[in-house]
């Protein structure tokens, strides 16, 4: 099985598991910011730094 292939099932899966416990996830990009809520109510949340971009100089 492909790396995508295996990522896509196992997203599939993660998916189908938070259905199950009726846990929902929220990202929210511009505060660097997710979590799992269910009921409305924040159970975990993971916060990140700001993303590194890297920018490639033209040639010319």
């Amino acid at each position: 099985m492909s790396s995508t292939a295996c990522a896509a099932a196992l997203a599939i899966a993660a998916c189908a598991l938070l259905q199950g416990f009726n846990v929902s996830l929220h990202v929210q990009a511009e505060a660097s910011r997710a979590c799992l809520q269910q009921h409305r109510q924040e159970v975990v949340c993971v916060a990140w730094q700001g993303a590194v971009v890297e920018s490639v100089p033209n040639a010319g």
